[in-house]
């Protein structure tokens, strides 16, 4: 895009990323929005690092060639929508899995037939493992105001006293740090946008 500097809005893992980008880049990021996702997923010091990441090779390599082996199915829109639901065990309502489908989906023909555009080796985000100390590392560089916004019964992938670590330092590190509690369940921003765009617009209008 060109841009000197920008804001970074992530969900889930892509919270993660925009995280670890604003402390790795911490001159080009002047906001940073995370929903449902404090930071990327670490482990603890890993003394069989080369054994992990040559296995996260491996599986690299099975998806990109079970991309290329498979042929892309091909869904009604109906029961494209009714996939969607069931791929996020029903945490999505009918109306934002049809959101899903205007930029996650295209149609390929005139009888109604679609293909999902997402792409399989999105699933092999395993292949470079950062661990706990690396990643408050790149977070502890982050400088940019952050809002983390969090439903009541999102998603828990790590320790408490893990996440609490994450947290303090972004109290520590960044200009302003806020953590609100909104919404229910891990896709809240699409079944309710209406709350959560409340918060951000007034995070991003602020001074």
């Amino acid at each position: 895009m060109k841009w000197d500097k920008f804001s970074l809005i992530g969900h889930s893992y892509g919270a993660g990323l925009g995280a670890a980008y604003s402390g790795l880049y911490p001159k080009e990021v002047e906001r940073l929005v995370l929903l449902d996702f404090t930071k990327i997923v670490t482990s603890p010091d890993d003394h069989n690092y080369p054994q992990h990441l040559a296995s996260g090779f491996d599986f690299f390599l099975d998806m990109e060639a079970k991309a290329e082996r498979e042929e892309t199915p091909l869904y009604t829109y109906t029961d494209a929508v009714a996939r969607l639901i069931r791929g996020t065990k029903n945490q999505i309502n009918e109306e934002s899995a049809k959101i899903f489908m205007i930029r996650g989906a295209s149609r390929v023909d005139n009888q109604d037939k679609w293909q999902f555009n997402r792409d399989l080796l999105v699933n092999a985000i395993r292949v470079f493992r950062f661990t706990h100390e690396s990643i408050f590392q790149i977070h502890g560089q982050i400088r940019c105001p952050v809002l983390l916004l969090q439903p009541t019964d999102g998603m828990v992938m790590e320790t408490k006293e893990v996440l609490d670590k994450c947290l303090k330092i972004y109290q520590e590190s960044s200009s302003n740090f806020q953590i609100i509690e909104t919404g229910q369940g891990h896709f809240f921003h699409l079944n309710e946008p209406e709350e959560p765009a409340k918060f951000i617009n007034k995070f991003f209008l602020e001074s």
